[in-house]
């Protein structure tokens, strides 16, 4: 008759092994207990916080995922599926707000609903820090560092609170980012420093550097779609009205932002001469925020000279 165990010895062996892994490698409740960090997923909507939200995490083992691709419009752009479930696997999304992501309303609110987190920075700014149009805050906010970096402390406490960086490596990271910055910040009021007022003002596509002409002493006078959004576009008599804003006040350069309709260009190009030159307000995959403030502030300048 073959010798048999009963239930009780047999798990008494199969729990002999598993104890001796526990030895060596140490507790197993420990071992079990996940890396947070390591476990995270974070997602930005768009490239500046994608890049911006990787620099506070400085050496942290978690990569930031950009949604919107480079020359995408923010205003009207659609998910993919793939990238539809990166965001439902994430642990943290990192948002602009105040309605520049208008197609992804839906999508941070499921996140939200179904116990995500989802930071939206704008909302992390002093309501008088962000410039209002009709009641309705500016998107655009990034193009003004000063106003980046106020963001940014409680951006860094938000992904500490969320467990993806621990505070004190927060901090460390934090300090030197502002501090770059600031750097930056100087650098750039140098540059239009010297620039004479007759030059400082100009027209735009849509209204989205009125941040950054406020930091640097510079003017919109107007814009072709006079809203932060990209979805209106201009009548005959909102153009009638921006060429004669273009006769009186000399202006000469027309920035357009890359990838905005640009249906009513050749009108103001050819009707009053305008130079139209094209900027890009956010980091191309490879570069960095400040890499982008600096190509927009010398391309700017430059046109303006």
């Amino acid at each position: 008759m073959p010798f048999r165990l009963g239930p009780n010895a047999r798990l008494q062996l199969l729990a002999a092994p598993i104890a001796s892994v526990c030895l060596i490698a140490g507790a197993c409740s420990q071992a079990s207990e996940p890396n947070t960090q390591a476990d995270s997923s974070v997602v930005a909507t768009v490239s500046v916080w994608a890049d911006l939200t990787q620099q506070l995490l400085c050496e942290t083992p978690v990569t930031v995922e950009t949604l919107l691709p480079a020359g995408s419009d923010p205003h009207q752009y659609e998910l993919s599926l793939q990238q539809r479930a990166s965001v439902d696997a994430s642990t943290v999304v990192v948002s602009n707000g105040f309605g520049l992501e208008e197609t992804l309303v839906g999508v941070l609110r499921d996140v939200q609903t179904s116990g995500g987190t989802v930071i939206e920075v704008g909302s992390l700014l002093d309501d008088e820090r962000v410039r209002r149009d009709n009641n309705t805050p500016d998107p655009h906010f990034w193009l003004d560092p000063q106003r980046v970096s106020e963001a940014l402390g409680p951006l860094s406490q938000q992904l500490t609170n969320a467990g993806i960086i621990d505070a004190q490596a927060a901090e460390s990271c934090l300090v030197a980012v502002q501090a770059d910055l600031a750097t930056l910040d100087d650098e750039i009021a140098q540059r239009f420093a010297d620039l004479p007022d007759t030059n400082r003002s100009f027209l735009t596509g849509h209204r989205d550097l009125s941040y950054f002409a406020q930091r640097y002493g510079l003017q919109v006078a107007g814009s072709i779609n006079d809203s932060s959004s990209t979805h209106h576009e201009a009548d005959a008599e909102h153009l009638a009205e921006l060429i004669e804003l273009v006769v009186e006040q000399e202006i000469t350069v027309l920035f357009m932002t890359e990838g905005e309709p640009d249906a009513a260009v050749d009108a103001l190009r050819n009707d009053v001469g305008l130079d139209v030159v094209y900027v890009t307000n956010r980091p191309a995959p490879g570069d960095s925020y400040q890499d982008m403030l600096r190509e927009l502030a010398s391309t700017i300048s430059e046109a303006l000279m």
